[in-house]
């Protein structure tokens, strides 16, 4: 195992997550690959160590000094827990706790085992990787099972540069590059200066308990709903007609969907303001050989609830906002700045944990899961000897202030929505009814109807 890397500063992406993140609401997220077949617990282990030994993040915790800067330490060994539960899978996840990455590295994993079926569950820490660094690390982690299952080299692992790591941070823009460069600085000094001066409305009132809240009982908490393949087909079909992408149109859907259900609710006014945050991955092609790390940003769409009456009018302005944006590559001009307050430490930690509504909800598309699984198929989902995996799916941390975060994924030709919520704000009926508030407004929108729908969405 290579220890040279580390100690290791954090970059100013990674400290952000580091310093949001609170024992009563974790900036952690979790993925439930569903399988049908019973995953082998000795050689899982045995794939999980391998897979460990290419991803240098997950061997390691952070370390903080006397003058508030943070370096990712080795471990000492300390490799993620394995937690191995003998029972059948059921829709709701296991019981989790906090993950303390000063104590433990970034990932834990729960395998959930019963006669016929197998769930493989993984809480990864934000400050340690997104959610495609997630899905490279599954789908490394699924083939090197498989081999060790066979005892071959069978099937073919992405090639890694674990030196590649300690570049993580910088993105092919460097801060004077990207200064020079006045139409989209002016541009993107205009964005930041309407974050940070705006006041978006968390989804419902809350304030956040941070002294006396715990977790509740049964984090983590959500719901999902799959389209089916005919449904998901025509979703798409819908978003290249109208010229957008489903990340665009579906942003544009959770808007309008928002707006009813807080109409609904007795929460909405006409002069508030909703903001909607979407990750978008600074990856770059060169990155591509990188072990898996925190490699993301956000963009940040604003709307007021007045100016939500022209669906049309609405996907055509977030159309446009979405193609300045990473036009001027804002993504990077936050990383940049946090990049200048980490010369001032004690500055980056009260900017970055500031207390208040930063967004309303997040939206986080991961595109198609495990495209780069170079395992066999059938029907589109992956076969790994005897096991088939029919399911990938995701539940985004909850922040503070943000009750509700939704993801987006597609496997095996299916659109899948992840609604993760949080109990001590928003009741799982209230949330359950929020979901299908934005099921049914993209059923408007690609004109489904409802009747089609084979599958409801399912708790978790």
């Amino acid at each position: 195992m290579d220890t040279t890397l580390f100690p290791l500063p954090l970059t100013p992406i990674e400290r952000v997550f580091f310093e949001q993140d609170r024992p009563t609401h974790p900036i952690q997220f979790f993925c439930r690959l569903r399988f049908t077949g019973v995953l082998n617990e000795e050689v899982l282990r045995e794939a999980l160590r391998k897979t460990i030994e290419r991803h240098p993040v997950f061997r390691a915790v952070v370390s903080s000094t006397s003058d508030a800067r943070c370096h990712w330490q080795d471990s000492g060994g300390n490799v993620p827990a394995l937690r191995w539960l003998d029972q059948e899978p059921g829709e709701d996840y296991p019981r989790s706790t906090f993950l303390d990455i000063q104590k433990t590295p970034g990932l834990e994993i729960t395998v959930v085992a019963g006669r016929t079926r197998s769930d493989l569950i993984v809480q990864v820490h934000h400050a340690a990787c997104d959610g495609i660094g997630s899905l490279d690390f599954l789908a490394d982690f699924l083939t090197m099972y498989a081999n060790c299952l066979s005892g071959t080299q069978t099937y073919r692992l992405r090639q890694l540069k674990t030196e590649q790591f300690k570049q993580r941070g910088q993105f092919g823009v460097t801060f004077w590059k990207w200064l020079r460069a006045p139409c989209f600085t002016i541009l993107s000094v205009v964005r930041a200066v309407q974050f940070s001066l705006g006041k978006p409305v968390p989804l419902m009132p809350q304030r956040p308990d941070y002294g006396n809240s715990r977790l509740p009982a049964d984090y983590p908490e959500g719901c999902f709903h799959r389209f089916s393949r005919e449904e998901s087909a025509v979703i798409q079909s819908v978003a290249d007609k109208s010229g957008t992408s489903i990340n665009n149109l579906l942003s544009r859907d959770l808007f309008l969907a928002l707006d009813r259900w807080r109409n609904a609710q007795g929460y909405s006014g006409a002069d508030d303001w909703l903001r909607i945050v979407i990750p978008t991955s600074l990856r770059t092609l060169a990155q591509r050989t990188m072990p898996v790390a925190n490699l993301v940003s956000n963009l940040y769409l604003d709307y007021q609830a007045s100016g939500l009456q022209d669906p049309d009018k609405v996907l055509f302005e977030i159309d446009r906002e979405i193609e300045l944006l990473k036009r001027s590559r804002l993504g990077l001009m936050f990383s940049n700045i946090f990049g200048i307050l980490e010369r001032f430490p004690r500055l980056f930690q009260e900017t970055a944990g500031r207390d208040r509504c930063w967004a309303t909800m997040l939206l986080t598309n991961l595109g198609p899961a495990l495209a780069n699984c170079f395992l066999p198929r059938r029907d589109g989902c992956l076969e790994l000897d005897d096991l088939v995996l029919d399911n990938v799916e995701m539940l985004p941390g909850i922040p503070a202030y943000q009750c509700v975060n939704f993801s987006i994924s597609l496997y095996a030709g299916r659109l899948s929505l992840g609604m993760s919520y949080d109990s001590r704000v928003i009741s799982a009926e209230r949330a359950k009814n929020l979901l299908d508030c934005f099921v049914a407004q993209i059923c408007q929108s690609a004109a489904i109807c409802p009747a089609e729908r084979v599958e409801s969405h399912e708790a978790a």
